[in-house]
């Protein structure tokens, strides 16, 4: 978040203490912390009565800091409505977080916040955290285009629009349908024709090539195509029930019809006035972060996203969160097409951790990125894809033409990344940097290049913290092999940043530097004056038994050291007899303590599954 905590911030934590805020004068900068407490609709409707208490009353008008956290408390797309419908009337907000991580909102959720952000006309810095929710690429759509009609038209009633919304309860969860607010089908079959037409030629070129590391695959044509006809077939055929439904409750209800049927043409109009989404409201926006992890997504919603972030040419810090979704390369370049023309970015942070990118996608993502000269921070997360040489080259050429860079972290794990792409990454390292944080985890990597980025870093001089991740990860097929020459390449590099550095985090888990390389680790280590935090992994490293122990010892004359974590453990690929015995004396105690743990679970477990479940969960005690 952009915001840090601050004397000047209410902070309210419980129901009880939203009524002490009438006490106060005037509100400046409110902060709503409700995150885990199964509220379900209770707390939300709470939280609106108050704001309209306190808008009434003319206490907000001063308001300019809002700060919502209802994270993992399932409100559902009911609550997210009951939620933003006072906030239009907090229109002189400059500063906006919403926290709804995994709150169950689908793709009509979307809507209602996307109509009520649009009203923010003063909006500076917004923060959307939609994590975990099942919003699909229509949300997205929705979000966006919401946006674009509540600029476009501030004469619409949303009052009017809210109250014709017909409400149905299933398995104690509302749900909203909005007979009024029909998708524009238009615009997303137009996506989808020139997606489909770009992607033809990647395909065909891409079906070769599998990627083992995990079962994501580039998505063809169509799959693509029948994916997002399910998503438009599930929102019509639920829209016609509803329509079905309520037939009955029209003879009551012609008042409200009437009152919204001016509202209805207008949005009616808006939706069939363009094909391509325009986000006006974000045409002041000089700080944005979105997070849509995990929100079943593919690139039709990148495609929406890029096109509706082409109007926020104010833009300085840019946060976009799309990891662990179904993005491939199709996408990318329309995405790059956004940054070429928004030169004044001066943070970047793109996530598209455990996506389908390969090396065409990344290509043009470095696209983009050389046009940034102004970027003094960037963090780019590819981790879990399969980029291979040819992506990690494009990208790092592409970091090294951003020479204002003090801020720098390049997350490359399990990318099929060899030593000649790792050796590039020297290239990037200017003495300038004040943080850096470079992850090559299992990967394909020896000594040599791990040598010339150490090379590299002993001329920051200036640099404070460090993150270095060359570890391996057990279930991954390809495995880093670094020696004992990596841990003294990694030494000489530390000993010249004793007058700067104060964190250091550094991950060689399942390698080779054996008991003599963590021995120089721990020497360079005591000659860092000012370190503050310590996070050291040497798991599997050939480590001789209890060095641990020892080592921990000289470390207590760093006094400034307020924070430390140490991982060698008992399970480093021991070579004498008497260690290995005890390892496998440990092991077999483990075994013999989860038969008894299955043997009082019989009547859950069938016999044949027994051995199945056992080795899961003896690969959960020994790698962990």
């Amino acid at each position: 978040m952009f915001i840090s905590k601050s004397t000047d911030i209410i902070e309210i934590k419980e129901l009880e203490e939203l009524d002490t805020l009438k006490d106060k004068k005037s509100i400046k900068q409110l902060f709503i912390n409700f995150a885990e407490r199964k509220f379900i609709i209770s707390g939300v409707k709470k939280f609106a009565k108050t704001v309209h208490e306190l808008s009434d009353l003319q206490k907000l008008d001063q308001l300019h800091t809002l700060i919502l956290d209802f994270s993992k408390n399932e409100i559902g797309s009911y609550g997210c409505e009951i939620l933003v419908k006072p906030m239009k009337k907090l229109y002189r907000i400059k500063r906006l977080h919403i926290n709804l991580q995994w709150n169950d909102i689908t793709q009509q959720g979307t809507k209602y916040l996307g109509f009520v952000l649009g009203c923010f006309e003063n909006l500076h810095e917004l923060y959307l955290n939609m994590w975990g929710n099942d919003i699909g690429n229509l949300g997205i759509h929705n979000f966006f285009k919401g946006m674009d009609i509540a600029y476009k038209s501030s004469d619409i009633d949303l009052d009017s629009l809210f109250k014709s919304k017909k409400k149905k309860k299933s398995n104690n969860k509302c749900q909203i349908t909005d007979d009024s607010l029909n998708q524009d089908d238009s615009t997303i079959q137009l996506q989808e024709s020139i997606l489909n037409n770009q992607s033809q030629e990647e395909s065909q070129k891409d079906t070769e090539q599998k990627l083992n590391q995990h079962e994501c695959k580039e998505t063809n044509n169509e799959e693509f195509k029948q994916e997002e006809n399910e998503l438009e077939e599930e929102e019509e055929n639920g829209d016609n029930n509803e329509n079905n439904n309520d037939e009955e409750e029209d003879d009551d209800n012609d008042e409200d019809s009437d009152d919204s049927s001016s509202n209805i043409q207008k949005i009616e109009k808006l939706y069939s006035d363009n094909y391509k989404i325009l986000a006006q409201g974000l045409t002041k926006l000089q700080r944005l972060a979105l997070n849509f992890k995990f929100t079943r997504i593919s690139d039709l919603a990148l495609s929406f996203i890029s096109n509706c972030l082409s109007c926020a040419k104010q833009l300085k810090v840019l946060d976009l969160n799309v990891s662990s979704n179904k993005i491939t390369s199709q996408s990318i370049g329309e995405f790059a097409q956004f940054l070429e023309g928004n030169e004044k970015i001066q943070e970047l942070k793109l996530n598209f951790k455990d996506n389908c990118l390969q090396a065409v996608g990344v290509q043009k993502l470095a696209q983009g990125l050389q046009g940034l000269k102004q970027l003094t921070s960037l963090k780019v997360n590819i981790q879990h894809n399969n980029i291979k040489e040819a992506g990690a080259i494009a990208l790092i050429t592409a970091i090294k033409s951003c020479e204002k860079i003090q801020q720098l972290s390049l997350g490359l794990v399990s990318n099929f990344i060899q030593d000649k792409a790792a050796s590039y990454i020297s290239m990037i390292i200017n003495p300038n940097l004040t943080k850096l944080k470079i992850g090559l985890g299992s990967n394909n990597i020896w000594d040599q290049p791990v040598q010339s980025i150490m090379e590299s870093i002993k001329c920051c001089q200036n640099m404070e913290q460090l993150n270095l991740d060359f570890g391996n990860n057990a279930s991954q097929q390809t495995k880093n092999s670094l020696n004992l020459e990596s841990a003294l390449y990694i030494s000489e590099a530390l000993l010249l940043l004793k007058n700067s550095l104060k964190k250091l985090t550094l991950n060689l888990f399942w390698n080779r530097i054996q008991s003599e390389g963590c021995k120089n680790l721990i020497n360079a280590i005591l000659g860092l004056k000012y370190l503050e935090e310590l996070n050291l992994n040497a798991k599997w490293n050939r480590i001789e038994e209890n060095y641990g122990r020892k080592s921990i010892i000289p470390l207590h004359s760093l006094t400034s050291l307020r924070k430390i974590k140490l991982e060698f453990g008992i399970d480093n690929w021991a070579e004498n007899k008497e260690l290995t015995n005890k390892i496998n004396q440990r092991r077999i105690y483990k075994r013999q303590f989860l038969y008894k743990l299955l043997a009082t679970k019989k009547s859950q477990y069938q016999d044949k599954f027994r051995q199945e479940i056992l080795d899961e969960m003896l690969l959960e005690f020994l790698y962990v």
